[in-house]
């Protein structure tokens, strides 16, 4: 398992250092899972995310990278990661699909609405992308931004985009250290 360590992963830079460290962790802890591993990771090299938690799954994929590209071996896989969201159903809510003909221009002031909080808007939201978006939806991965864009026609309007904005961990580390400069 002596091959060269990536220059990047991620788009950030990855020194033969760091990916000595871990190896190093595995050949001195042979009893720690993965789930050990990833959490080790986080605690040392610092990676949280914005609200405090271990970026645990950002450290997964990361030490999965390393491993499928033969920098280091992983342990055994214990069990099956249980995924909460595989056999999750998505309630689909009626919506009008009339279709407009109109200038942008005389629809007036559009409102933004981050979805992530307010129920109601999320269902509209995640009925959107599952039924049109080319490959469907059942979750976001990841910290995301869930938006949409609406006419404020009446009490409800009427929705014209919506999208969902996700940051790979070292994007969002990078804006976190410009946040705090």
């Amino acid at each position: 398992m002596q091959l060269e360590a990536p220059k990047t992963l991620f788009g950030e830079p990855c020194r033969p250092d760091e990916v000595e460290q871990v190896r190093s962790w595995i050949t001195d802890n042979p009893g720690w899972s993965r789930y050990r591993l990833s959490r080790e990771l986080c605690n040392r090299w610092q990676w949280v995310r914005p609200n405090g938690q271990l970026a645990d799954m950002a450290a997964r994929h990361f030490l999965s990278k390393l491993h499928e590209r033969g920098w280091i071996a992983l342990p055994e896989c214990r069990r099956a990661s249980p995924n909460r969201m595989r056999h999750r159903k998505l309630v689909s809510v009626p919506l009008d699909r009339t279709p407009w003909s109109v200038d942008l221009r005389s629809l007036g002031p559009l409102e933004l609405h981050e979805v992530s909080t307010d129920l109601a808007r999320k269902a509209v939201f995640e009925t959107l992308l599952a039924e049109e978006h080319y490959l469907g939806y059942r979750s976001a991965v990841g910290e995301n931004l869930k938006s949409h864009i609406v006419y404020a026609a009446g009490s409800t309007g009427s929705r014209l985009v919506v999208w969902s904005l996700g940051l790979a961990l070292p994007s969002a580390r990078r804006l976190d250290r410009l946040e705090r400069e």
